[in-house]
């Protein structure tokens, strides 16, 4: 199958109306590695109303970026990965089930499959590597059906707390109140969510705890295994280099792990050592109190969506691999 081929099939779902931007960092890594499959500025050129299709949907996917990873790597003659030839892309970026977390799988000439996650970033001078592997809801991290219910009822009060305090900021108007603003009423609902939160992570066995870390950590034994991928992929900004890395077994137990509460955030903590591995934001999903499109009013989500990222060097093995 040539590269050109290849290349339409892998980029397709890019151009199938899906508008989150953050997709241009696979977008960057497919092009990378068709490059070094063999995918010719001839290629390149004929891709050009694929790519046109993408901007409608990606405005971040610019004629500067693609021509900044074209320029920075030049057709090469095969790409290999744990020394087989990859013969074939696939992207599964929209399908756990395929691939586990991994947002392409690449087909190898030996008839096995790799999948490969992409992130946008860069490891931090010391080494280590930080990635949002899920936006959690809270009974991700344990609730009960009575929690769901007790935090939507604490965003309740937390609106009209919000209107009277923003009445008196800045009038009883609310097309005067700010559009992103700090408030007492939204931080008061917040920690008594965290807290409750951590205090009832902490109470159970440590099974069930361990469950739901392996769970947030994409290691719970369903798609690809121990690790959410066989391999994660670095996208730096700017620069458009690619950097991979082997995704091996877990370094942790998770049974050893609590919750803190630390502001907003609650902690992913050594329950001896106090090394904390990954946090949670507990957040309004969209504020306590907005304006949508349509002119209404409505409080948003305190029970999802919640933004959750780990140090994956602390995690998991992770071994560099030349691409």
């Amino acid at each position: 199958m040539s590269a050109a081929t290849i290349a339409t099939r892998a980029l397709a779902p890019y151009a199938a109306g899906n508008r989150n931007t953050g997709n241009l960092y696979e977008i960057v890594f497919a092009l990378t590695a068709l490059r070094r499959m063999g995918l010719s500025d001839t290629d390149w050129d004929a891709l050009s109303p694929l790519f046109a299709t993408i901007r409608t949907y990606n405005y971040k996917f610019t004629d500067a970026v693609a021509t900044a990873v074209r320029t920075a790597t030049p057709p090469g003659t095969g790409l290999t990965l744990d020394g087989h030839a990859v013969t074939d892309i696939r992207n599964v970026t929209q399908d756990d089930a395929d691939g586990g977390t991994g947002d392409f799988v690449f087909v190898l000439a030996n008839g096995t499959e790799r999948s490969i996650s992409v992130e946008e970033g860069a490891p931090q001078r010391t080494g280590a590597i930080h990635k949002c592997l899920s936006n959690p809801t809270c009974r991700r991290l344990g609730a009960t059906p009575a929690m769901v219910d007790e935090f939507k009822a604490i965003a309740a009060a937390a609106v009209d707390e919000f209107k009277a305090e923003m009445t008196g900021r800045y009038g009883a108007d609310p097309a005067a109140w700010p559009a992103r603003t700090k408030s007492t009423a939204q931080n008061r609902a917040v920690a008594a969510v965290a807290t409750r939160t951590a205090d009832h992570f902490n109470s159970l066995d440590a099974a069930t705890r361990a469950a739901h870390l392996r769970d947030l950590l994409r290691s719970d034994g369903t798609g690809t295994g121990a690790s959410p991928a066989d391999y994660l992929a670095l996208v730096k900004k700017d620069t458009w280099t690619v950097k991979l890395w082997s995704w091996g077994d877990l370094r942790i137990n998770p049974a050893d792990y609590v919750l803190r509460r630390k502001g907003d955030y609650v902690e992913f903590t050594h329950e001896t050592t106090g090394h904390v591995i990954g946090k949670t934001q507990i957040k309004f999903n969209n504020g306590v109190y907005k304006r949508q499109a349509d002119g209404t009013w409505k409080t948003s989500s305190l029970t999802s969506s919640w933004n959750g990222g780990f140090c994956l060097t602390d995690c998991f093995a992770l071994t560099p691999v030349a691409l």
